[in-house]
């Protein structure tokens, strides 16, 4: 059985979210529950459609929220743009309404952008960082800032440029805007754990931190701010034979 690692590293606090919000995989959709678990004449028991564009396939959703409860849901839409795979986004009120339409994360419409994470700051700015495949090789983590209202603040920002691959990227946002990318990584040898740092005005952390064992296969990340200001990575390992 692989055996679970875990890193902690410095942080700053991350703010928590008041509402829940449940997604479906296949067609987006919000649904925003009280939090005493009772009814709210605000409220509406009906599953709300978060995506405009329906052909084809939207898969691979994440959500996140500020403490105000409003939140940003992102995936991944097949087709959508020049016939590949987008990313794209769109704002949903504290009681899962949508807020403004959907927006396309990405800059680059060539290739595959895919396995959107998102995290949202206390302002409602947001992250989203994605996965960039444009062929063999060029396989890369990218995130872009965006205001309150999904309005970009920065073009896309690789974050492991020299990297061949990339993929399963997650990630936090504190209140300050401040970002912690973590995902993995490959240069040929076992698939590595990999992170770094993005201010809000999107300049890069000097540091790529490799946070797992170079000599074990990692898999796909988690990670969480804890309430002293570090964050909390874990992931699966296991010896390669």
């Amino acid at each position: 059985m692989p055996a679970r690692a875990l890193h902690r590293i410095p942080a700053l606090r991350l703010a928590v979210a008041a509402a829940f919000l449940s997604l479906s995989l296949l067609a987006p959709a919000a649904l925003a529950l009280p939090q005493d678990g009772g009814t709210s004449r605000d409220s509406d028991p009906q599953t709300r459609q978060v995506n405009v564009y329906t052909r084809s396939h939207q898969t691979q959703v994440t959500v996140a929220s500020a403490p105000d409860g409003s939140s940003v849901a992102a995936w991944s839409s097949r087709r959508q743009e020049a016939g590949t795979d987008g990313v794209f986004a769109r704002a949903l009120d504290a009681w899962g309404h949508p807020v403004g339409d959907e927006v396309r994360v990405n800059a680059t419409v060539a290739g595959a952008q895919t396995q959107p994470a998102v995290g949202r700051a206390s302002d409602g700015s947001t992250w989203i960082a994605w996965i960039s495949d444009l062929g063999p090789g060029h396989v890369s983590v990218l995130a872009r800032r965006f205001s309150r209202q999904l309005e970009p603040l920065t073009g896309e920002i690789a974050l492991d440029p020299e990297s061949p691959w990339a993929g399963a990227p997650t990630l936090t946002v504190d209140a300050s805007g401040r970002a912690f990318v973590a995902w993995l990584g490959n240069a040929g040898g076992p698939q590595q754990l990999r992170g770094r740092w993005l201010e809000a005005s999107g300049r890069l952390a000097e540091e790529v931190l490799s946070l797992s064992d170079p000599d074990l296969h990692a898999d796909p990340p988690a990670v969480a701010a804890l309430s002293d200001g570090r964050q909390v990575v874990v992931w699966p390992q296991a010896g390669l034979g």
